[in-house]
């Protein structure tokens, strides 16, 4: 990845890298001093949370986004919104804490769970794999939008 990074930024193409933050924080320092933006997914503060629903825990995760934000490095957070996952008031008040004490970070992606892809699925004849309990209602992702706003963010609706 680095050698591809180091290669783009020759040529003057802009680098992204889009990550969980799992990785040793040498490491993401290396490729941050190669990169032009990091598209940073943060799907829950809670550590044991984290690692019942993504099989790690979240503390080397927000470290290194303590980290890049602490070096200047320019940060879109990302935050998928799922149903009974990530969606209460409690754990949307606590990542808004968090990354508004940052200081750096300014814009969040709200990435709202679909299941678009069951059309897909139905169209090709295969097992339908989405997961319609996931999906949010309007009313929580405007709930979502507004409590991270209250931090100080600006906050990017993705569909």
């Amino acid at each position: 990845l680095i050698t591809l990074l180091k290669r783009c930024g020759e040529l003057e193409i802009h680098r992204s890298v889009d990550t969980s933050g799992y990785a040793e924080t040498p490491i993401m320092l290396e490729v941050a001093a190669h990169t032009d933006l990091f598209l940073f997914d943060l799907k829950h503060m809670d550590d044991g949370l984290h690692k019942k629903h993504t099989g790690v825990g979240n503390e080397q995760i927000l470290h290194n986004l303590k980290m890049l934000s602490k070096n200047g490095v320019s940060l879109r957070i990302r935050f998928p919104l799922l149903a009974s996952i990530n969606d209460s008031v409690a754990h949307v008040e606590a990542m808004g804490r968090f990354l508004s004490g940052l200081g750096s970070i300014k814009h969040v992606d709200l990435l709202v769970y679909h299941d678009l892809a069951g059309a897909k699925y139905k169209k090709l004849k295969r097992p339908d794999l989405t997961d319609r309990a996931y999906s949010v209602t309007p009313e929580i992702v405007d709930r979502t939008r507004r409590l991270l706003e209250a931090h100080g963010l600006t906050v990017h609706l993705e569909k």
